[in-house]
């Protein structure tokens, strides 16, 4: 590292304002979450897609179909089909359950939000409760299966 930054990072630190070093905290904090959003999702995602496939092996059949892009995911089972997405800017996991075709009426919507609790980021459900994002994804796909 070079002097320049090693003083100016110095000077930073020793002149600015209260303020001003308050908002540089917030900025850390929210890349911070964003990347591990960013993380979860994709977690979330390959461990949703993992049981899917498991449990279609399970059933000898494709039970459940499932089908993604970058930001959203979709599940159709028999009787319901789930939508979930992932909203960067609040951060949040969002999803929605409705009948399949040709009713499409949704039948539960909610998120999981993704929050940072001291150092470590988190997803949690609508009452605080931190989970893994096993649990998640299988709160998602429970209701599903009956």
């Amino acid at each position: 590292m070079g002097d320049w930054a090693e003083r100016a990072a110095k000077r930073f630190h020793e002149q600015a304002s209260d303020k001003r070093k308050e908002e540089e905290l917030q900025i850390q904090r929210e890349a911070k979450t964003q990347a591990a959003a960013e993380k979860h999702w994709k977690e979330l995602v390959d461990c949703i897609r993992g049981d899917v496939k498991d449990l279609n092996a399970l059933m000898s059949r494709e039970f459940l179909e499932f089908q993604n892009s970058e930001n959203e995911a979709e599940i159709h089972a028999p009787k319901l089909w789930l939508k979930f997405w992932i909203d960067f800017e609040v951060p949040d996991i969002k999803f929605a359950f409705q009948k399949p075709f040709p009713s499409l009426k949704k039948t539960e919507s909610g998120n999981f939000s993704i929050v940072l609790q001291g150092e470590e980021v988190c997803i949690t459900n609508a009452g605080g409760l931190t989970l893994s994002v096993e649990a998640v994804g299988a709160s998602l796909l429970d209701p599903l299966i009956i």
